[in-house]
């Protein structure tokens, strides 16, 4: 039973760890631990306090019923880790996670992903969903006035839709804004 849980190395969504480039002394501790990768597991997970996810690109409470199987090389997972609360920071906004699941639904595939998340930007409430296996998601904007995906993006990259930039006299950015939204996925 985990009472209370948290997370919270920073997270650099650009420049993912590699774990080829890991430094001399994590290389030997890896080395050296390979004898355990054998060891099997049989581990079931329920929350029953809080466990967060806390760094600079969340701050979330999760629920987690799963069952850990395997063994410590090859670890596999099956449940549900279901957000409680929380809210996402991108692109120096704070989006409000209103639903979000992560279902580990075969310990052969990639976990399954369903989250909503919403800023409010102007007048305008915008909406942000991801869907789908982890290595193939999705990513759907919507906001209260129903702009197009591309604008709802240009409104979250920019503070404006492209027709306010046209308006101000500036460059247009949809597509980049479009490009780095797809690319934190």
């Amino acid at each position: 039973q985990i009472i209370d849980g948290r997370y919270t190395k920073s997270f650099n969504i650009l420049k993912p760890d590699d774990a080829n480039n890991l430094p001399e002394g994590h290389r030997q501790l890896r080395e050296t631990a390979e004898p355990w990768q054998k060891i099997r597991l049989d581990v079931s997970v329920h929350t029953s306090g809080d466990v967060w996810i806390r760094n600079n690109a969340a701050d979330i409470a999760l629920s987690a019923n799963t069952k850990i199987a395997g063994t410590l090389g090859a670890p596999s997972f099956i449940g549900t880790i279901s957000v409680l609360d929380g809210e996402v920071h991108y692109l120096g906004l704070l989006f409000a996670i209103t639903n979000g699941v992560l279902e580990f639904r075969d310990p052969d595939t990639d976990p399954f992903v369903d989250i909503t998340a919403e800023k409010e930007i102007g007048d305008e409430n915008v909406s942000i969903h991801l869907r789908g296996p982890m290595d193939r998601l999705t990513v759907e904007a919507t906001s209260s006035s129903g702009l197009n995906q591309q604008e709802a993006l240009s409104l979250i990259a920019f503070g404006m839709t492209s027709l306010e930039q046209r308006r101000a006299g500036q460059p247009v950015g949809t597509g980049m804004a479009t490009g780095q939204l797809a690319g934190l996925f």
